[in-house]
């Protein structure tokens, strides 16, 4: 038996994946606003347009992070050849007022859908090894008045 790994070298747009995750709010009471930090850091030459919906327990959508999708993730900068020169990094904040983020407080599940792009809407040709990595972390903070 063999078995070969290849980088993959091309252009890419569009291209979506979708994930989902469980989630509780049911903890947090007695605030004023709720700020949600997102902090991505890309190891691939992949821009990423991300959006996440807070779901019931039954999967219906309460609410999205975003309005619209945003780019949360911007592609590595690449050199000669498509290959990535460094990691790009990226803090993107989300405040939602009281009576927003009570509306989401029943959420149970977040459903991730993220879109990749390379840079010029799919016009620059890239390297993808599977050494690359994304990393996404999110936050959250709570405005609360004494």
């Amino acid at each position: 038996q063999v078995e070969v790994e290849l980088p993959m070298y091309g252009s890419a747009s569009g291209f979506e994946t979708r994930d989902t995750f469980t989630v509780d709010f049911e903890g947090y009471e007695n605030y004023d606003d709720v700020e949600f930090k997102v902090i991505s850091e890309n190891g691939i030459p992949l821009d990423v347009a991300l959006q996440i919906f807070f779901a019931d327990q039954n999967g219906t959508v309460l609410d999205s992070l975003f309005t619209p999708s945003q780019n949360i993730l911007e592609a590595a900068p690449v050199g000669a050849g498509g290959l990535p020169t460094a990691v790009a990094e990226k803090t993107t904040f989300t405040t939602f007022d009281g009576s927003r983020f009570e509306k989401i407080k029943t959420a149970k599940m977040l459903f991730l859908r993220a879109s990749f792009s390379t840079a010029n809407n799919g016009g620059t040709l890239v390297k993808i090894l599977s050494t690359q990595e994304v990393e996404v972390r999110m936050g959250i903070k709570i405005g609360v008045s004494q």
